[in-house]
């Protein structure tokens, strides 16, 4: 069963934003942008992808659809579709889920980047649930095919530590942690750091990549690339010397990045770049792939068709 995947755009309390929606059967393209209420049959999946509008994606769906779904901060209104049956499997190409998600603790506390662990281990339930395969970010990357999820944890906060590492261990979920090393054990805030120990515990089971979130945690826009080369540079080496081998992945911090961070980021070594945001992802570009955009707004109504058998 083929799982591929909608643009969608998404209005709710913060403007526009964006989701997809995961049908059977059928490959469409966009159309026509009326907004009306519909039933949907054969979805998989809903992810509301905030701050991701994607750009060609290959779809499936029943004809003419629409839908408003409530969630993520609003009423959410999808655009109006038209269908084709797909006969080329050149518009099958296979491409994962990436979720993007920052600190885990035991309750949410207020921060609509905190999620808690209870949250997770539902959503990584309910993904498998829906016949998905959580696979790691290296292996969506070099052997893709239909129904991979991945999950992303970014900034290296001490919660992904104590809280949802031990999630993952249960599941057998492989994660990529993206760290920017100048605040390893550090506090920010009411936030702490995983430890360099820490890092190489969560790295040592094998279940846990570790990639670069940058040096410092800036825009990365804005710095010249003199500045960009030695940052991704400082980041590989303190990174290597916990991994002992090379940092393929980077994710640029908020997801900002452009034609400058991508030839920095290839010339220092990485093979791929992450990015969140219509203006900063592609596809067809392995500098700005895009990831979906997770917290405790949307982070329940993921995957949703299994939420019965992951209620507890």
């Amino acid at each position: 069963m083929e799982s591929i995947s909608i643009p969608l755009v998404v209005e709710n309390q913060r403007g526009l934003t964006a989701g997809n929606i995961f049908y059977t059967h059928f490959v469409c393209r966009p159309r026509a942008t009326i907004v009306e209420e519909f039933t949907v049959k054969y979805v998989l999946v809903v992810l509301l992808l905030l701050h991701v509008i994607p750009e060609t994606y290959a779809m499936s769906c029943e004809e003419n659809l629409q839908i408003c779904v409530e969630g993520g901060g609003g009423n959410a209104c999808y655009r109006k579709f038209d269908c084709d049956q797909n006969t080329d499997p050149s518009d099958n190409d296979h491409f994962p889920v990436i979720l993007g998600l920052h600190e885990v603790l035991p309750f949410n506390d207020g921060n609509q980047l905190t999620v808690s662990s209870k949250q997770l281990e539902k959503l990584i339930c309910r993904i498998i649930a829906n016949d998905f395969d959580i696979v790691s970010l290296s292996e969506a990357i070099d052997m893709p095919r239909e129904n991979q999820v991945v999950l992303t944890f970014d900034d290296g906060y001490i919660g992904n530590y104590r809280y949802a590492f031990p999630v993952l261990q249960r599941y057998l979920a492989p994660a990529t942690f993206f760290i920017h090393p100048s605040t390893i054990g550090s506090k920010l805030g009411a936030y702490r750091k995983m430890t360099r120990q820490m890092l190489s515990s969560v790295y040592a089971s094998g279940l846990v990549s570790l990639g670069s979130h940058s040096w410092t945690h800036q825009d990365l826009r804005t710095v010249r690339k003199k500045q960009l080369l030695i940052d991704f540079s400082e980041s590989n080496e303190l990174l290597k010397s916990i991994t002992g081998g090379d940092i393929r992945f980077i994710a640029y911090p908020g997801g900002y990045s452009d034609r400058v961070v991508w030839n920095a980021a290839r010339s220092s070594g990485y093979t791929h770049g992450f990015s969140y945001g219509s203006a900063f992802s592609s596809r067809e570009n392995p500098f700005a792939r895009p990831r979906a955009y997770v917290d405790n707004r949307n982070i329940d109504i993921l995957f949703p068709l299994a939420s019965q058998t992951c209620n507890w």
